[in-house]
């Protein structure tokens, strides 16, 4: 009993929520169909509401196999508020009382239903019959009285309407319980699905921006970062770029091999990244060379860092006997507006400047321009 359970639930969870909506509303049609069938019979309503409930019943039963076992929506969907609409409802508001019965209360339902099982659907035709008929049916009443059939007594309109307003309202209560859960479960997927694509962008996005093997942002991205920083820097705060490059590293390589190279170039990168701030940008922009932007920083200052940096690389212990790393740096520092290749090209005759004195230095732009002053 509990394996067929929970195979009808798995079966009725795969379909959409318009499909559980036609398949609860179908049971509950069959539910009451046959009961008003029976009740009609009882309270004397006549052969015509009888038939015709108990007729409903069926096809109700019928919509229902199609729905739930032939997993087919359109046609008992199309096909139960067209009955409803053009049979069902006129016969039992000509035959059950008109507007003093039960029958505006189903109408109501109706409309409400044709709204949710045919949002998907073209439902302007439904609307346009559901409205058609409701108009006919008052006119009917109003001009002719004569053909509603009412109830015999007080008590089975009161009957009539109590029972059919219970049970309407525990349908509209079920099916709106039903439509909030799909609801916040379609919002939650959404929200879950949103977080993933956004993880999703944020690892893309680093690694476009990421140095695979130092971690360092790469040279597009650092590029790109200078040209921003010299666009924003309009109060003339200054900005202070170094190019930096590791020593005889084509030696290193044919020494000891690349693999040693590549650890050579992490731990230099992971040196260089925690004498910096984390305002300042660090990239690697070549296989040894790197740039870092200081921005809101005199060159006194990034010229005092840069020397800390070199000082602590010099001391470095390496695993390998007879390995000695050290850097050369380039200084440079603007407050004025500069476009992005003059300030490069500036800082990397700075380095050439220390690569050429012996390496291990660090060398200012502005150092050199001032030797070549004293020099003319």
């Amino acid at each position: 009993m509990k394996n067929v359970k929970n195979n009808i639930k798995r079966t009725v969870s795969e379909l959409s929520l318009e499909s559980r909506i036609l398949i609860i509303t179908s049971l509950v049609g069959m539910l009451f169909s046959f009961t008003s069938a029976i009740g009609n019979y009882l309270l004397d309503a006549g052969i015509v509401p009888t038939l015709a409930t108990l007729f409903m019943g069926l096809l109700t039963l019928y919509f229902f196999y199609l729905a739930y076992f032939k997993k087919k929506y359109i046609l008992p969907a199309y096909g139960a508020l067209f009955l409803l609409t053009l049979i069902f409802i006129p016969l039992l508001w000509i035959y059950n009382g008109g507007l003093s019965s039960s029958v505006p209360f189903f109408y109501l339902f109706i409309t409400g239903l044709s709204a949710i099982l045919l949002n998907k659907l073209r439902y302007k035709l439904i609307l346009g019959i559901q409205i058609v008929v409701l108009i006919t049916l008052l006119i009917i009443e109003f001009y002719y009285p004569d053909l509603i059939i009412k109830y015999h007594s007080e008590t089975a309109v009161f009957i009539d309407k109590a029972v059919s307003l219970v049970l309407i309202s525990f349908i509209m209560f079920i099916m709106i319980i039903k439509i909030m859960k799909e609801y916040h479960r379609t919002i939650d997927k959404l929200r879950f699905a949103q977080e993933k694509l956004k993880k999703s962008n944020d690892v893309l996005y680093q690694a476009s921006i990421t140095d695979d093997l130092t971690g360092l942002y790469n040279r597009r991205h650092i590029i790109k970062l200078l040209s921003g920083l010299i666009e924003r820097d309009r109060q003339q705060k200054g900005i202070s770029i170094v190019m930096m490059d590791i020593d005889h590293f084509k030696k290193i390589n044919d020494t000891y091999g690349h693999k040693v190279g590549d650890l050579v170039l992490t731990k230099i990168s992971a040196s260089i990244r925690e004498h910096f701030r984390n305002t300042d940008f660090i990239g690697r922009i070549g296989g040894e060379e790197f740039l870092i932007l200081m921005p809101d920083t005199k060159l006194e200052v990034a010229f005092n860092r840069t020397e800390n940096i070199r000082k602590y690389i010099e001391g470095l212990k390496w695993d390998y006997v007879q390995l000695h790393v050290t850097i050369s740096g380039g200084v440079y520092d603007f407050s004025e507006y500069e476009s992005c290749d003059t300030v490069l090209n500036k800082a990397d005759i700075a380095l050439y400047q220390a690569k050429s004195s012996g390496r291990n230095l660090i060398k200012s732009y502005h150092e050199r321009i001032f030797q070549y002053t004293n020099l003319s």
